[in-house]
């Protein structure tokens, strides 16, 4: 909030009512506690249609992948990624991952019939995977 006292600065909102709060007649009191907290900042409340207002959709939503991955995507172009992968083979990746997890999982999975230990991946089993992170 420090950043934003006595700088002026504009909120774009999907929620058209908001816009009219500042200059309503008539406040209920939770809309006067809202008020209240926002009488120290200098600011216009604006109005943008939910369908146009893609970038506070974007960052208002729970991140779907680790942060590392996005940086990644961020600093390199596309095209030299999809280079990377190409000569990667699905073997390569399943091991990888298998190293990876052979810490964590060692415990759990000691506990498993040895023809279950290590199976291969489908590319539907991944997608499940990295959706439930």
């Amino acid at each position: 909030s420090h950043w934003l006292k006595g700088h002026m600065f504009t909120v774009w909102t999907d929620n058209n009512p908001l816009t009219h709060i500042l200059t309503k007649p008539h406040l209920d009191a939770c809309e006067q506690r809202w008020v209240a907290k926002l009488a120290s900042y200098a600011f216009d409340i604006k109005y943008i249609p939910g369908s146009k207002n893609l970038v506070a959709d974007a960052l208002s939503r729970e991140p779907f992948i680790k942060s590392t991955v996005v940086r990644k995507l961020l600093q390199r172009p596309y095209s030299q990624l999809l280079n990377e992968a190409l000569p990667v083979s699905v073997g390569s990746v399943q091991e990888a991952f298998r190293q990876s997890n052979a810490k964590d999982q060692h415990s759990s999975m000691s506990q498993l019939p040895n023809s279950t230990k290590f199976q291969s991946f489908t590319k539907d089993d991944v997608h499940a995977i990295l959706e439930t992170q």
